[in-house]
């Protein structure tokens, strides 16, 4: 990776805030976008503002100094939680906003900072807010969302932010997951298949039969006997986790009632992943896992994950004829398992450093 370069006017920025409150696939691309940041600012404060959901992969980052969550869902929802937030970030005197996130919302919050330097994208009311806008809306299959993200830090004056999301984990998070695999039947015999069935809405999920079929098949590769799985979910997830269980081959154990933390730990841990265009898809692929990324409608070229033990596999791949008749439609249970199980063989092939 090149050595940064300053922009003119560098040494002015003290106080960088990069507004990211999304889902967990949007804060993974955002990692790269931080680190150059922090290398083009190195003793510069760098503070992201971050959803409940999101705020722990950053948690044990070095680029951000801080993180502030803002749960606009729930608690932090409406008119007067928005000022409250903004008087928040006027106090704090930040030299430079980053609207990573192309919403009205953003750009609001931008020009409440109070900072001379406010950089985002336009196509959205209060775009006209931001001093540097830059052109270029979300065009399908146009680019993947780290090389939009690093626009945005260029435009700050940081380069070399093209780069593959990392996320590092604790040594006490190592060790948790240790003793938690050792207390589920795991050892350095035990092939362990990762399986995360969920996703933001239904019409990304991969049926969970045939996802137990293939994590059963590729259990068995390294011997006659089936390996175990851990099955992942996320709080909405426990039918879809429990329909995976009960259709596998061999040993499973559940990891659907913890902390993301915690679950990042384990899925470090596992031979290959099998996940949705999700959140915990991108999460296994910066954690080194490696990784089949099963995609219906969603738009693989934006957010397929790059990293060389990720393995894309979409309903048209191998069938041209197999595209949605009509937008919005979904046919991602069209896939055969076998395709499932042909990739996780060529993600494993490729490896992964895993932590």
């Amino acid at each position: 990776m090149t050595e940064t370069c300053r922009a003119p006017g560098a040494s002015t920025i003290e106080r960088i805030l990069c507004i990211r409150p999304d889902g967990l696939g949007d804060m993974v691309c955002a990692l790269p976008t931080f680190a150059a940041l922090r290398r083009a600012y190195p003793t510069a404060h760098l503070a992201v503002l971050a959803s409940p959901l999101n705020a722990p992969i950053i948690e044990a980052g070095r680029n951000v100094s801080e993180t502030i969550v803002y749960d606009r869902g729930r608690c932090d929802r409406g008119p007067r939680a928005l000022c409250t937030l903004a008087w928040r970030l006027r106090r704090e005197r930040y030299d430079a906003v980053v609207a990573m996130r192309t919403a009205t919302y953003a750009n609001v919050i931008a020009a409440a900072s109070g900072a001379s330097r406010r950089v985002g994208y336009a196509g959205k009311p209060g775009s006209r807010w931001l001093s540097t806008a830059l052109p270029g809306g979300h065009v399908r299959g146009a680019e993947h969302e780290i090389l939009r993200n690093a626009r945005l830090a260029e435009a700050l004056g940081a380069t070399s932010a093209d780069a593959d999301p990392v996320i590092a984990l604790t040594n006490e998070e190592r060790a948790w997951a240790a003793d938690w695999l050792a207390a589920n039947g795991f050892d350095e015999t035990t092939t362990a298949i990762g399986v995360h069935p969920g996703a933001s809405t239904s019409d990304r999920c991969y049926p969970e039969d045939r996802y137990a079929r293939a994590a059963s098949e590729l259990g068995r590769d390294r011997d006659d006997r089936p390996g175990r799985a851990i099955v992942f979910g996320g709080p909405h997830d426990a039918a879809r986790v429990e329909a995976v269980i009960a259709r596998l081959e061999g040993a499973a154990a559940r990891a659907d009632a913890m902390s993301l933390r915690r679950m990042m730990a384990l899925m470090a841990r596992v031979d290959v992943m099998l996940a949705n265009d999700s959140g915990p898809m991108h999460i296994a692929a910066a954690l080194g896992v490696p990784l089949v990324a099963v995609f219906g409608p969603g738009d693989h070229v934006r957010w397929m994950p790059r990293a060389d033990a990720a393995i894309l596999v979409r309903p048209d791949a191998s069938r041209p004829g197999a595209l949605p008749a009509a937008p919005g439609t979904s046919n991602v249970h069209e896939i055969p398992h076998e395709w499932i199980v042909a990739a996780g063989r060529e993600a494993i092939a490729r490896g992964g450093h895993g932590q």
